[in-house]
């Protein structure tokens, strides 16, 4: 904040500075889009490591192994290592603003509240799914060597199921993306928002039926072409896969900027002493004074207007 002093003549704030701090839902958004756009990075550099050990098959394939080929494949190694790694820092950062949200869940009235709930629901329940797609992976079925049909028989049931739970888990990761900001967007950003929840679902269909393809096809009947072209067209589809999560880092920086630019006003089911446009109301009590820089401190607030500084303790 300026020098200047930026409270009325009877105490109350005049801008929107006074209430930086006390909005968890700015916090939120701003953690949320950073975890989407580190998980965008993430699935690039997968992406990447990907294409070139497909590389490295077809040329497994043409001929015998290449001793120059080691450094690359250390390479390949360093993009898939550091894809995984960002993951992880995409889900932190994920469950950092999910908190956030949900603590700041009343600050933009009760319909914004109940889409922050719904979101959180979903999420937990996307973090159900994935436990249960990664137990499935976990099993191992017939040994290969003694029962090959049988392995075969396990291999496309548990891909089907795997591939069941992979739809609906976009299904409700995508919805949840959708919820816990659609009510800061304009009108605009709600559609793309509703298309890109499409789109993710569209491209997760496509997905799943070349996984399908690839099960219950006969691939004895087919060449290493074409092979090598259905794969490309399931790359094709984990390419397109980011199309949907860029649009939603789009919506999610939308969101955040107009929360701290102050273009959605805070509801006064969070702050009783904010009127229906967003101004203080008269009369606010005095509450006591900062401990670190001496300032007052008003009714409701969290943190000092002038310092920033959390209140735990105060005196009066």
């Amino acid at each position: 904040m300026s020098d200047q002093e930026p409270f009325s003549i009877d105490g109350y704030p005049l801008d929107r500075d006074y209430f930086r701090g006390e909005l968890e839902t700015e916090k939120g958004v701003r953690h949320l889009s950073w975890g989407i756009g580190v998980y965008i990075l993430a699935m690039l550099l997968i992406f990447v490591g990907v294409i070139l050990a497909l590389n490295v098959v077809i040329s497994a394939l043409d001929g015998p192994p290449d001793p120059e080929a080691v450094p690359g494949l250390i390479g390949l190694c360093g993009l898939l290592g550091g894809g995984v790694v960002l993951i992880f820092m995409a889900i932190i950062l994920w469950l950092l603003g999910l908190y956030e949200m949900n603590q700041g869940k009343k600050e933009f009235g009760p319909e914004h509240m109940a889409r922050v709930k719904s979101g959180v629901i979903l999420v937990l329940t996307y973090i159900i799914l994935s436990v249960i797609s990664i137990i499935l992976q976990l099993e191992t079925g017939p040994d290969p060597r003694v029962d090959m049909p049988g392995y075969i028989s396990f291999l496309r049931t548990q891909s089907t199921v795997s591939g069941v739970i992979g739809l609906a888990s976009t299904i409700v990761l995508s919805l949840a993306i959708v919820y816990l900001v659609l009510e800061l967007c304009n009108e605009r950003y709600r559609r793309i928002l509703w298309g890109s929840f499409v789109l993710s679902i569209a491209l997760s269909i496509m997905g799943t039926a070349l996984t399908f393809f690839f099960l219950y096809g006969d691939l004895s009947t087919m060449t290493v072409d074409e092979i090598l072209q259905l794969a490309s067209l399931a790359m094709l589809a984990a390419g397109l896969s980011f199309i949907p999560f860029i649009l939603f880092y789009f919506c999610y920086r939308h969101a955040f900027f107009r929360v701290r630019n102050w273009e959605v006003k805070p509801h006064r089911d969070a702050f009783p002493w904010i009127g229906d446009d967003g101004t203080p109301l008269i009369p606010r009590k005095l509450a006591g004074i900062c401990t670190k820089c001496g300032s007052q401190r008003y009714e409701g607030e969290r943190f000092c207007a002038k310092c920033g500084n959390r209140f735990k303790t105060f005196r009066k």
